[in-house]
């Protein structure tokens, strides 16, 4: 009978939280505030990933049946390849949370410098578990290769697991005495490829972590130059309004001018007009 541990393992669904309202930047606070909480969906599932990945690499280290290691090795990559899609969703979230440029200036600048101090917090948390599966890793292939060659150097060791030299282990095991040789260099060679993938993969999130610290030091500057460029078309606006009171209230000063002048005039003429028939009267009289 197959060993129970042998049968298939029961696993938590993986998280993926619904990024449709990061597709463009917010035009409300209240926007950018649903922009902030999937971003954090994304980075409570990237940190969940990472502690499955450190339990499951521990459980391995322990386990004595091959099948359940091949299955806990099988659910770390699977969680190493969703938790690197989740990065890359959170990595467009933040590009969008930083093009918004409505709401309270304050509030913005807080929830952007928190999410992306978050998810570089996430970034390391990843890698640091990818670093303890790929040390478990290269471990367990040391082992293996010094069971086959007892007599290796440690630059030989070394040489054959960092340059991964598979060569090398298929030359050494397969003439060695260990039992079920096929088998034991089939497991070295797919740590070995996870070595590689693993290598490449930590690469990347190193120079992520380095762009989202840049990102840090720079979210100031760019927060005030958004919160400047819509200072200025607010001062814009207003100055245009200031200048239209005042061409109306001259017009009107204008219009009262014109109303006044004309009144003068109308009051000289009556006048005038006064003037003239009393002289006309006194004359006929006279006469």
């Amino acid at each position: 009978y197959p060993p129970a541990a042998s049968q298939s393992q029961s696993y938590r669904p993986l998280s993926n939280p619904d990024t449709s309202v990061l597709r463009r930047p917010a035009e409300t606070l209240d926007e950018f505030m649903n922009q902030q909480a999937t971003i954090r969906e994304l980075i409570e599932a990237i940190n969940a990933n990472s502690t499955e990945m450190r339990q499951l690499n521990q459980r391995s280290l322990n386990e004595v049946s091959q099948s359940s290691v091949a299955q806990f090795r099988q659910r770390i990559d699977e969680l190493s390849e969703h938790s690197t899609k989740l990065i890359e969703r959170a990595r467009g979230g933040v590009r969008t949370l930083k093009q918004s440029k409505r709401g309270d200036k304050t509030i913005r600048q807080n929830q952007y410098k928190a999410t992306l101090e978050n998810l570089r917090a996430a970034v390391q948390q990843f890698y640091n578990a990818q670093k303890e599966v790929r040390s478990s890793n290269r471990d367990q292939i040391i082992r293996q290769y010094r069971i086959a060659r007892p007599d290796a150097s440690e630059q030989e060791v070394a040489a054959a697991v960092d340059e991964g030299r598979t060569d090398v282990f298929a030359s050494a095991i397969l003439s060695s005495r260990i039992q079920d040789r096929q088998r034991v260099l089939g497991q070295v060679q797919d740590r070995q490829r996870q070595l590689e993938k693993l290598a490449d993969s930590m690469a990347e999130l190193a120079s992520l972590t380095r762009e989202l610290q840049a990102m840090i030091e720079d979210q100031q500057g760019m927060v005030d130059l958004i919160d400047q460029q819509v200072d200025d078309a607010v001062v814009n606006v207003e100055t245009g309004r200031e200048a239209l009171r005042k061409a109306v209230d001259s017009a009107v000063a204008a219009r009262r001018k014109k109303w006044i002048i004309f009144w003068i005039v109308l009051v000289v003429i009556v006048i005038i007009a006064a003037i003239i028939a009393i002289y006309i009267a006194i004359n006929k009289k006279n006469s």
